[in-house]
C-alpha cells in the first residue's frame, strides 16, 4: 500500500487489485512455492481475513489501510445520502455519507459478504468466527433453525430488544435533540433495510439476495463493492476516539460514539501519534523479510546429526530452531 500510494489512490483499488498486487509481490520475493492456483487461494485468504478483522492488531486498526465502499461503482450514489430518515435526523452532507458508510459496514463487521468465488468462509483458516454472516428483516422467532456454517440476524431487533443499529440511531436522535421513542427508531430501521431490500437502490447490483426456509429473504453485499485505501498520510481518512469507552473509529456522525450501548462523544486523534510506540506497528513496519529455515534440534537427535545440525546453524543454513531453552548442550541461548 505505502509503496504504490498514489496508484491506489487515483485507480481505486478493488479488492482483486490488491490481491493481484500482493500475489505479484509474493512471487517476486520467493515467499511461497506454491502452484499458482494454490498461491492465488492463499492470498484470497490473507485479504480476506484483514478484510473482516476489527482486532487491535489489524492493518486496518493500525492505520495503514482503510476498506471503504466505492459510490463511485454505483449509479446515482447521492440517493444513499438523502434518503427520506436520514435527512429527517438533520445530518449535514458529510455525516450523511458516514452514515450510510456506517449501515454498509454492518454488513462486514457480521461478515454478510458474499466471498470471492475461491475462498470458503466455512474454511478453518477464519476460525474461531469461520461462518458466513446475512441479514434478514426481522427474526422469525424462537426455534427458527440457521443452516449450519451460518450466522443470520435480523436488521431490526426483536420485540423488548435492542441492537447495534437500533442503539446508534437512538443516541444520534438525542443528540440531535429528536429523542426517538422506539417506535420511531423500528420504523427507520425498516426504512433504511430498503438501502438494500430495494430493487431501485443504488446497491442493488451490489446485493446478493438467497431465500431461506426459516429466515425467508437474506441479504449479503459483493465484495466488490469496497474498495482499499491507504491510511497512512491520506486526509481524507481522519481516526476519532471516544473519552468513554477509548475505541478508536473512522466514523463520526454527531460525534456519537458507534460502539454499542457507550454513550461517549468522539474527538478527533493523530493515529500516528497514538500509535507511535506500538509494537506491532513497528513489526509491520520495520521487520525484514526473512525467508525461515527450520529445523528441529532435541536430545533424540543422534550425535552426528545434532553437529550436522548446529553447523548448519552456526553458518546460518538453518536460521530457526526447536530446542529447549539449554540448547541441549547447556549453551545459554541469551547470550547466543
Amino acid at each position: 500500500i505505502e509503496d504504490n500510494y498514489e496508484e491506489c489512490l487515483r485507480n481505486e483499488w478493488t479488492l482483486e487489485d490488491y490481491h493481484r498486487r500482493v500475489a505479484n509481490f509474493v512471487v517476486k520475493n520467493n515467499i511461497l512455492r506454491e502452484s499458482p492456483e494454490t498461491l492465488e487461494l492463499i492470498v484470497w485468504k490473507w485479504i480476506m481475513r484483514e478484510f473482516f478483522d476489527r482486532g487491535s492488531n489489524s492493518l486496518e486498526s493500525m492505520g495503514y489501510l482503510k476498506f471503504l465502499p466505492n459510490y463511485n461503482t454505483l449509479i446515482d450514489p447521492e440517493i444513499l445520502f438523502r434518503f427520506e430518515p436520514i435527512i429527517k435526523l438533520g445530518l449535514d452532507e458529510e455525516e450523511s455519507k458516514r452514515f450510510a458508510t456506517y449501515l454498509i459496514d454492518q454488513f462486514r463487521l457480521y461478515k454478510a459478504i458474499e466471498f470471492p468465488e475461491a475462498v470458503d468462509p466455512l474454511d478453518d483458516f477464519f476460525a474461531p468466527n469461520n461462518r458466513l454472516g446475512g441479514f434478514c428483516r426481522v427474526s422469525p422467532g424462537t426455534g427458527a433453525r440457521t443452516q449450519k456454517g451460518h450466522t443470520i440476524l435480523a436488521w431490526k431487533p426483536s420485540e423488548h430488544y435492542i441492537n447495534s443499529r437500533y442503539d446508534f440511531i437512538k443516541k444520534i436522535s438525542d443528540r440531535k435533540g429528536l429523542s426517538y421513542d422506539r417506535e420511531k427508531i423500528l420504523e427507520v430501521l425498516d426504512i433504511l433495510y430498503e438501502i438494500f431490500a430495494n430493487q431501485d437502490s443504488p446497491l442493488t447490483h451490489k446485493v446478493k439476495h438467497s431465500m431461506t426456509p426459516n429466515h425467508g429473504l437474506v441479504q449479503r453485499l459483493d465484495y466488490k463493492l469496497f474498495k482499499v485505501v491507504p491510511g497512512i498520510g491520506n486526509e481524507e481518512i481522519k481516526h476519532y476516539k471516544c473519552n468513554r469507552c477509548y475505541n478508536t473509529t473512522t466514523i463520526n456522525v454527531s460525534g456519537v460514539c458507534p460502539t454499542y450501548n457507550c454513550t461517549g462523544t468522539l474527538g478527533e486523534i493523530d493515529l500516528e501519534e497514538k500509535l507511535r510506540d506500538n509494537h506491532y506497528r513497528d513489526i509491520y513496519s520495520n521487520l525484514k523479510l526473512e525467508k525461515m529455515d527450520v529445523s528441529e534440534h532435541t536430545a533424540q537427535l543422534t550425535s552426528e546429526y545434532a553437529a550436522e545440525v548446529q553447523g548448519k546453524f552456526v553458518k546460518g543454513d538453518i536460521n530457526v530452531l526447536s530446542c529447549s531453552t539449554t540448547f541441549e548442550l547447556g549453551v545459554d541461548v541469551g547470550e547466543l
